[in-house]
């Protein structure tokens, strides 16, 4: 005859269902305890839930194969750790939000200057802008011009001269890009123009892109260096 197995305690039974209860009124008073405690509950379950339907259950599944049976215990701990992992998922997802927002709009315009070309003529010529740019990531940055055109009195500056191009900014110093020569008819007189521009850069040692354009419209006057512009439109992302 074989011998009979101890049986368990009574009150280990009542494990599942207090651990449960508490869960619930802890998870129901942060609800109003915390600030955009909601947000996160449900970021967390529903990578939870991600996490539960795909590798989770493909283990439980082979581990039920092998053994034939699959202790609950398992099922628990395998939950518990797809808990902490969704937590970290929903941290890790507002974290590259937040990272982004940092490390966007670290690449302002600062000052348009004008350099005028006089020509055989003392009244014909061609006009240079200079785009200054600051870094305000403290650190080496990267960029590039994705697109650049510039009209003045319905023409446009010739944009088969553009080239893709760009550079390194440095931290505290300004970076500088040269726009195409624009043809003037009239040196002395006032210069307006819109110009539009496309720019991709990131910080070194990062991989998030980062994209700056605008749409500016620019008034230069002879013997003033500095343009003055307005922003029509602009975009950061």
């Amino acid at each position: 005859m074989l011998p009979r197995k101890p049986s368990r305690p009574a009150w280990r039974r009542y494990i599942p269902p207090i651990l449960a209860t508490g869960v619930g009124i802890a998870l129901f008073a942060g609800m109003f305890a915390f600030q955009f405690f909601n947000q996160f509950l449900l970021a967390v379950l529903s990578h939870w839930v991600a996490l539960m339907s795909g590798v989770a259950s493909i283990a439980l599944g082979f581990l039920q194969t092998v053994r034939k049976k699959a202790s609950p215990y398992v099922l628990y701990v395998v939950a518990a750790m797809c808990v902490f992992f969704a937590a970290f998922q929903a941290w890790q997802d507002q974290y590259r939000e937040n990272e982004a927002s940092r490390s966007s709009g670290l690449f302002p315009l600062t000052q348009i200057v004008q350099t005028r070309y006089k020509y055989n003529d003392p009244n014909e010529g061609t006009i240079q802008l200079s785009l200054y740019f600051s870094n305000g990531a403290g650190r080496l940055l990267d960029y590039r011009f994705d697109d650049l055109d510039i009209e003045s009195q319905g023409k446009k500056g010739d944009s088969s001269r553009f080239v893709n191009r760009g550079g390194y900014a440095y931290p505290n110093q300004p970076a500088t890009f040269l726009v195409t020569e624009y043809p003037m008819q009239n040196l002395d007189a006032p210069f307006g123009a819109t110009l539009s521009y496309k720019v991709t850069y990131y910080v070194d040692g990062t991989k998030m892109f980062h994209h700056t354009s605008k749409r500016l419209g620019i008034t230069c006057f002879q013997g003033q260096p500095a343009c003055r512009y307005l922003v029509l439109e602009e975009h950061e992302d």
